[in-house]
């Protein structure tokens, strides 16, 4: 883990943005946050606070708003005010990052695992990925709860430079695939909906066969990296995990106090120069053909990474779900020395 003291992180820099724009925003979180299980307004503990509350709270500033700019600015204050608390920017070396965001992601997504996501909010660095030819710098990801449907989903909010009002997307989880977690994301008709925004929707479902596909190749690399983060291998530089804040008893109640410094856990050190060593093998042995009756199929090569899941616990008692990710295997490659990593901030 690493802390940013020599430069403020473009994640930060929002944040700051963001309280300068909306003063005392972060006073008003509080208060509505500690009205939890208060005259049943409740929901899930994995929540740091459902976006609802958020629009309520932006609609306590008078700045004349449209409803989309409305929504617009609750969901960056949800994404903020659960990021705020831990400020944990997640930077992937760059052999295990790309080797994550290429292995393929089948079958339903693990929609258990994805509630323990170990901070309310992560900042994880995205370099190289784009949202049609604008370049994303990074994604704030964290949980919410629906209060009208009372399902959990994961919401997703990119940064770049492009983009100025960000750009928002999200999945409902369930037992089943990301393509339909995107398609429910589609259908879903929410509680008091602006009509305007309906509108948008009727004509996003017009073209449902498209978003479903840019959709898909948008988040398909960012779920694979948060299953890392959440998957029972998951290596940081330190011995140290990341994880929420406790929260404190205080005079005016229960409250989750913010981190004051920004927190870069460094992901992968040792498995990604690992991978590298065993895929520069692998390149140096490609050409070698069959020998001294060795079968073809036996030559040294690096198999596929992928994803293994598993459930753990009394077949009778409270089983979970664990997920590992199998990087790629080198076979016939004689043991490699460690070599350094490479990670590339983002500036």
């Amino acid at each position: 883990m690493k802390n940013n003291n020599l430069q403020t992180h473009r994640a930060k820099l929002l944040l700051d943005d963001f309280s300068k724009k909306y003063p005392g925003i972060w006073q008003s979180v509080d208060a509505f946050r500690a009205q939890k299980g208060l005259n049943n307004f409740e929901w899930p503990d994995w929540c740091f606070m459902p976006n609802s509350t958020c629009v309520h709270i932006i609609k306590g500033y008078d700045f004349n708003l449209t409803a989309i700019q409305e929504i617009q600015n609750a969901l960056m204050l949800s994404a903020l005010s659960k990021w705020r608390i831990g400020q944990g920017i997640y930077r992937f070396d760059s052999i295990l990052y790309d080797c994550l965001i290429k292995t393929e992601l089948n079958g339903d997504i693990p929609s258990e695992l994805l509630l323990k996501i170990p901070q309310w909010c992560l900042y994880i660095e995205t370099p190289g990925h784009k949202i049609d030819a604008h370049a994303i710098k990074g994604c704030f990801v964290h949980l919410e709860y629906n209060v009208h449907s009372k399902t959990p989903e994961v919401h997703f909010v990119f940064d770049s430079d492009d983009l100025k009002q960000g750009q928002f997307s999200f999945i409902k989880l369930g037992q089943w695939s990301l393509q339909e977690s995107i398609s429910k994301a589609i259908d879903y008709e929410s509680h008091g909906t602006p009509e305007l925004l309906t509108n948008q929707l009727k004509e996003v479902r017009k073209n449902r066969e498209f978003i479903l596909k840019s959709q898909s190749d948008v988040l398909r690399p960012i779920i694979s990296l948060l299953l890392y983060i959440c998957s029972i291998n998951a290596e940081y530089t330190n011995k140290e995990s990341p994880s929420n804040a406790p929260i404190t008893k205080t005079k005016k109640g229960f409250r989750t106090f913010p981190s004051n410094q920004v927190k870069t856990w460094e992901i992968g050190t040792r498995i990604g120069a690992a991978i590298r060593r065993a895929l520069e093998k692998s390149e140096n042995t490609a050409g070698d053909s069959s020998k001294d009756g060795v079968h073809s199929s036996l030559q040294p090569h690096v198999r596929r990474a992928h994803w293994h899941g598993f459930w753990s616990g009394p077949k009778d008692g409270d089983r979970h779900l664990k997920i590992k990710w199998l990087p790629p295997i080198p076979v016939n490659i004689e043991e490699f020395e460690k070599l350094p990593s490479v990670i590339h901030p983002v500036q």
